[in-house]
């Protein structure tokens, strides 16, 4: 999957050193995605990146594909002017239009794990909107059809999102919260392996942010003092630490897998919290879910009680 240069543009920009041969790679992929994002390309060649350092990304994510270049950059309503042999290129690489028409997706299949991430990184940089109090990422289109492959891409990453949904002229789905956490760990290996080439721009810091007030929630609530938990340890905790080994589960759900009282619910989770028996992990719908320990782990290994099934 390589394409090696044979011609230039016309146009005034030029490019000193070019690259050879040109791959497909998380570079190439993020920068394709930027076009599919924040930004416009039709007749003027050109897209719009707003934020200094979001443009600065742009600018290097370009000559990291091409190679040096002169008399591209302009100021004037915050346009940058893109060589058009860039499209050819990705029309070669990718299976896309020359225009980049947004009405066909590029080609997917078959693109590691590394340029999946890639993808989403200019997603998010471009369309993501982070909400702190949610502990979500939200990520919004009028084209439904690229939204659907921003979707796909997450779904092949195995991030927890949401169903897409339409507000008014807009449609749009969530990163939920497991999906966040598992996306923070991609973006840091990637930023390791390639730089912050390919980090969140102005939304790197909104993400950093959120993912520090998730921690010191989460060490708030496993170092708070349970409340209405039992003394001793009896069969029905170590039957909720089974389901919980297998799985880890809101308080609702342990009730209804467990088929008891949400008050004995509280009290068996309180019970195990309290003997750092089971923390929890993170938040779904505002419930806490919890997981075991490996001191929970090691409890059920040396139990004497048998498990019951029901």
């Amino acid at each position: 999957m390589e394409f090696r240069l044979k011609c230039y543009s016309r146009s005034k920009i030029q490019i000193l050193k070019p690259k050879f041969p040109i791959k497909i790679n998380p570079i190439t992929v993020s920068l394709l995605f930027h076009f599919y994002g924040d930004g416009s390309h039709e007749n003027w060649c050109q897209s719009i990146q707003k934020h200094p350092l979001n443009r600065k990304r742009f600018f290097q994510k370009i000559e990291l594909t091409l190679g040096k270049m002169t008399n591209w950059k302009s100021t004037k309503y915050q346009e940058i002017f893109i060589p058009k042999i860039l499209y050819e290129i990705f029309s070669h690489l990718f299976d896309v239009p020359k225009s980049l028409d947004k009405q066909r997706s590029p080609k997917i299949k078959g693109l590691s794990k590394n340029c999946l991430i890639s993808a989403l990184i200019s997603t998010v940089m471009d369309e993501g909107h982070i909400c702190k109090t949610h502990y979500e990422i939200r990520i919004t289109q009028k084209n439904k059809n690229i939204l659907k492959l921003f979707h796909r891409i997450c779904n092949l990453l195995n991030y927890e999102v949401s169903n897409i949904k339409k507000y008014g002229k807009f449609y749009s789905f969530k990163i939920k919260f497991f999906g966040i956490i598992k996306f923070y760990k991609d973006l840091n290996k990637i930023i390791r392996k390639f730089g912050e080439i390919l980090d969140l721009g102005d939304k790197q810091p909104e993400l950093d942010t959120l993912i520090a007030r998730i921690e010191t929630k989460l060490n708030e609530i496993n170092n708070r003092k349970a409340r209405g938990y039992h003394i001793n340890i009896v069969e029905k905790d170590i039957e909720v630490l089974r389901y919980l080994k297998s799985v880890p589960l809101t308080r609702n759900e342990i009730q209804k897998n467990l088929k008891i009282s949400f008050e004995e619910a509280h009290k068996r989770i309180g019970t195990l919290k309290q003997r750092k028996l089971v923390e929890v992990i993170g938040f779904k719908n505002k419930a806490h879910v919890c997981k075991v320990t490996d001191k929970g782990i090691e409890l059920i290994q040396n139990s004497k009680f048998e498990f019951k099934t029901i």
